[in-house]
């Protein structure tokens, strides 16, 4: 513990410069990010996104041009907003100053603030390639990033080779470091070409802690654990975007085919319409959902063509394998990128996947129609459970879904939807509409049924349940500026299961809603509350010969103020109560604080982050999560239970123009715990310390 300390105060001196226009960007990104990722329950990669919102900030859009559409798609602008920008050039001609975008239908002065930093006014030019222009803006960037847990986990520790040999499971065989590297040469969004590496806490870099190991391994282990790599190239004639090597693709709703990062219910209550980017190069450490191949985008007139291919290996348990490793079948999928141990390194890359696919749009100017195909095939079979709520699960080698969806804008009123059906014929849909009344009021609808038997490992859609299926719910979201300087928001989601669930041995049922209200003082201060209730049917813990269904309720209250003092020092202060309620376990409540500091000089070279909280709740169930800040590209969303106290100080230092520093050490005490977490990831004590070092290097 001592040396933690003696690490943060010496880093303590390693602070950074914010330039005004940098700091806007940043509160902008975050604030998006907390808004639609506090509700997450898990880490989400989100890398992608935030590298292009800070690419868009380094190039500006010019608000006269078709690139606007650039900015839907990252939810900077809806569609009203969108084609109230191309009427008012039709009708008035281009618009000479960012500051009359305010005046607009659908915009005002709050909604400029936020897309401001990514927008200018000036002459549409071409959109060819421009291989001079190219070569003058092209920029090199490098992260290097360093984690690791301060105290020793149990998988750490060191047994003799015999212990290790009767229990090969219980021993990591690497060091607790993790270690991410990742390089990009880009020019704008015209070309970009880079990699990213990427080892693990408790995989091998160079040395193995256990060199007996290699006598139960099928393969040697990789001298790089993890290694994405991309090209992709924009606007060369007919070729809309190609992209060779790793890539994402967001298509339509998300029901067909929709590999990376989405969101679901938030408190941006009118964002659950996808607004899909098309095929994105993958920069991000997501070791299994993504594609390796060739995504190709072709554009002629109204008409859009994407064609692609992929052909990677990826983790899986085997369950029938030859003496080499190779497998014929396979239990399941594993998602988690970690291979730490003799078994989770067994399971790397012995599943072999090809997908191709095509998608063809035609745009009716203000009506989008689009169908999507694709076939996947794995060189094993895949084995389903014959547990009975599992009765419906894919199995088999191969599989293939095709896709229709639709966007229309009318009045005011966006619809869309998309219809999605699997290789065994299981249908769902989704159809939703979002009504804009006028520039401060939004009201979204959306109903989707997703039948049981839909079998579709690449689709990704709005979803009360982790996955698109087994699924039928009606959305209704509601945002108003009712008031000058008071906003509401508000949604409720009514979702039912047809078929059974893990934990939930019969049809069930659901109710999520959610009120916030938000008060702006001034600039300066901000404030708002928000009350939170989910009501879900799960077995009951009770040790009846059959298990019954009990309604689970969880629901929380939170209080929360920003205040700006000045150029130099933001607070953020927060209240948070939440209720666990289960008539057959005992009821839980739980209470969150914390105080959070913010500097960043307008002087001299500092800026940091500091924020203290201290939690009690009464157990696991009544946890409270948060969005806390972190290092450029990464965030965390830390759950907090039992009774402790937990802060992280978070500091910037950009040495020069071509290199920034940033360090995090983060700290949790539980009052009462001799231990944290089980089996490998137990450590012994009732403390846990993180540090976080990244560099960044621009050229």
């Amino acid at each position: 513990m001592k040396t933690c300390w003696l690490i943060l105060g010496f880093t303590i001196f390693f602070i950074n410069t914010v330039q005004p226009q940098d700091e806007k960007v940043r509160q902008i990104i975050e604030k998006k990010l907390e808004s639609m990722l506090e509700n997450a329950e898990e880490s989400i990669e989100t890398s992608e996104l935030i590298e292009q919102l800070l690419d868009l900030s380094n190039n500006p859009i010019n608000i006269n041009s078709s690139d606007i559409q650039r900015l839907v798609q990252l939810n900077l602008l809806n569609d009203q907003q969108y084609y109230s920008i191309l009427n008012y050039q039709k009708r008035v001609g281009k618009i000479q100053s960012v500051q009359e975008v305010q005046f607009l239908d659908g915009f005002n002065k709050e909604i400029l603030n936020s897309i401001e930093p990514f927008i200018y006014a000036g002459e549409e030019t071409s959109a060819k390639l421009n291989i001079g222009k190219i070569l003058r803006n092209t920029h090199h960037q490098m992260f290097i990033r360093y984690d690791q847990i301060v105290q020793p986990k149990m998988g750490y520790k060191t047994v003799d080779e015999i212990d290790f040999l009767h229990h090969p499971n219980n021993s990591y065989l690497g060091t607790p470091s993790k270690i991410y590297t990742k390089y990009k040469l880009h020019s704008g969004d015209a070309f970009s070409a880079g990699f990213v590496i990427e080892k693990d806490p408790g995989e091998v870099l160079f040395k193995n802690n256990y060199p007996i190991s290699r006598n139960l391994l099928l393969k040697k282990i990789p001298l790089i654990d993890f290694c994405s790599f991309h090209v992709s190239a924009s606007n060369i004639g007919i070729i809309k975007k190609i992209v060779v090597g790793d890539y994402h693709l967001q298509l339509g709703q998300g029901l067909t085919l929709w590999s990376n990062f989405a969101f679901n219910k938030s408190s941006e209550v009118g964002s659950v319409k996808r607004n899909a980017s098309g095929i994105i190069p993958s920069t991000s450490t997501i070791e299994n959902n993504f594609f390796r191949g060739i995504a190709l985008a072709l554009a002629k007139g109204k008409t859009n063509f994407y064609l692609f291919y992929s052909n990677k290996n990826r983790d899986a348990n085997a369950y029938e394998s030859d003496e080499k490793g190779q497998i014929s079948s396979f239990t399941a999928l594993q998602n988690t990128g970690l291979h730490r141990t003799v078994d989770e390194l067994n399971d790397r890359n012995i599943l072999n996947e090809q997908i191709l696919g095509t998608r063809l749009s035609y745009n009716f100017s203000t009506l989008q129609l689009s169908s999507t195909a694709y076939f996947s095939k794995w060189d094993a079979t895949f084995l389903a459970s014959d547990q009975l709520y599992k009765k419906y699960d894919f199995s088999g080698n191969n599989n293939n879904c095709i896709g229709l969806d639709y966007k229309w804008f009318f009045k005011n009123t966006s619809f869309y939807g998309e219809f999605s059906m699997s290789k065994n014929k299981g249908f769902a849909y989704l159809t939703g509409m979002d009504f804009h009344p006028d520039s401060y009021s939004n009201i979204s609808l959306l109903y989707r049924n997703y039948e049981a038997n839909y079998q579709n490992l690449y689709a990704n859609a709005f979803a009360e349940g982790t996955l698109s299926k087994n699924e039928k719910g009606l959305y209704l979201g509601f945002d108003n500026w009712f008031l000058p300087k008071w906003q509401i928001r508000f949604y409720a989601d009514v979702f039912r299961f047809p078929w059974l669930k893990s934990g939930v041995n019969a049809p069930s049922k659901g109710l999520d809603y959610f009120i916030q209200i938000n008060h702006t003082f001034s600039e300066t201060m901000q404030l708002y509350l928000r009350y939170k209730h989910k009501n879900k049917q799960v077995n009951s813990s009770n040790e009846y010969w059959f298990n019954e269904l009990v309604d689970e309720t969880k629901e929380s209250l939170r209080l929360d103020l920003t205040y700006k003092l000045n150029d130099e020092f933001g607070l953020k202060s927060r209240l948070e109560w939440a209720n666990y309620r289960n008539t057959s376990k005992k009821n839980e409540n739980g209470l969150l604080i914390f105080q959070q500091v913010e500097y960043s000089s307008t002087r001299c070279p500092v800026g940091l982050v500091f924020r203290y909280t201290n939690f009690n709740t009464e157990g696991f169930e009544s946890r409270i999560y948060t969005y806390e800040n972190d290092v450029l590209y990464a965030f965390s969303i830390p759950s907090f239970y039992d009774i402790g106290n937990h802060f992280y100080l978070l500091l910037n230092y950009k040495v020069s123009r071509h290199l920034s520093c940033w360090l995090k050490f983060a700290h949790t005490y539980y009052n009462k715990k001799e231990c944290i977490g089980t089996g490998n990831e137990e450590i012994d004590g009732s403390a846990k310390s993180e540090i976080r070092i990244q560099l960044r290097i621009q050229l």
